[in-house]
């Protein structure tokens, strides 16, 4: 049984194992951003359908109007008595409405941008997040990769000594026999 003071230290996930970390979170961050562009294109959908009611109902209302214009020019033409005036003044009250009406849908509609700008902004964030993560699991590629080396290097150099520890040594040459060998001429 462990001491309840000391962790054990966790053993560093495999390279594999953070590619594979790696791609399930990638996975589940596109699917976030395409659930953020859908909610942002439905919110400037919604946006475009309100400023369409209002030019809506500005063509309406002048085309009201218009038809006042025209019962009040059928009754100006048609009589004589001042009714036309009140008919004039109904059907311009009728076309200041509408026009109104018609500029504020027309302004709405040309300051509106139908790009999804919060969903880019967090992509581009997403990217620098993805680019930091591949830096950081090749960072530590790199240092398994260093580590492999080394312990290698330490088995090949302790595979060799043993080998020379248990090779019979060579039976050094007697001092007749060296003399007798004659010099290499280089």
């Amino acid at each position: 049984m462990e001491p309840s003071g000391s962790a054990s230290p966790e053993p560093e996930p495999s390279f594999r194992e953070l590619l594979a970390d790696l791609a399930a979170e990638t996975g589940t961050l596109v699917r976030q951003e395409l659930a953020l562009a859908s909610a942002e294109m439905t919110q400037k959908a919604h946006e475009a359908a309100r400023n369409a009611m209002w030019i809506s109902v500005g063509v309406m209302l002048g085309a009201v109007s218009a038809l006042v214009v025209v019962g009040a020019v059928v009754l100006a033409l048609g009589s004589v008595i001042p009714m036309w005036v009140s008919a004039m003044v109904v059907a311009a009250a009728m076309a200041t409405a509408a026009y109104l009406a018609y500029r504020t849908g027309r302004s709405g509609m040309r300051t509106m941008t139908f790009v999804p700008t919060e969903t880019l902004a967090s992509l581009g964030e997403d990217r620098a997040w993805a680019k930091a993560q591949l830096s950081t699991s090749a960072g530590q590629l790199r240092l398994q990769i260093a580590e492999t080396r080394a312990e290698l290097g330490e088995a090949i150099t302790g595979a060799t000594e043993r080998a020379r520890a248990a090779a019979p040594h060579p039976k050094p040459r007697s001092p007749k026999r060296a003399a007798k060998r004659k010099p290499s001429v280089r």
